[in-house]
């Protein structure tokens, strides 16, 4: 969903002429901190119970051992789901 709608932001900003960019000590400051952490980002959950819903997958993934570990992480107004792939 975020990605679409950077696409249509994108798309919106090229087709009226102007050309933005995030400033580049953000994007360092992410890919920074995505480095430091052994989570991943892997889906996000909506609707009236988000919480329930990143538990329930998280827990799903630890049981079929798809990761080692999970965490849900809230944003405006969804919660992302995070996993670790590998321990570190």
């Amino acid at each position: 969903m975020k990605k679409m709608l950077a696409i249509a932001g994108i798309c919106a900003a090229l087709t009226a002429g102007v050309v933005t960019a995030p400033p580049a000590g953000a994007a360092t400051a992410s890919v920074a901190q995505q480095a430091e952490s052994p989570f991943r980002y892997y889906d996000s959950y909506y609707g009236s119970n988000p919480w329930w819903s990143c538990y329930q997958r998280g827990n799903l993934g630890l049981q079929r051992g798809e990761w080692w570990d999970y965490d849900c992480r809230e944003g405006t107004y969804w919660v992302e789901l995070w996993i670790q792939v590998r321990p570190d």
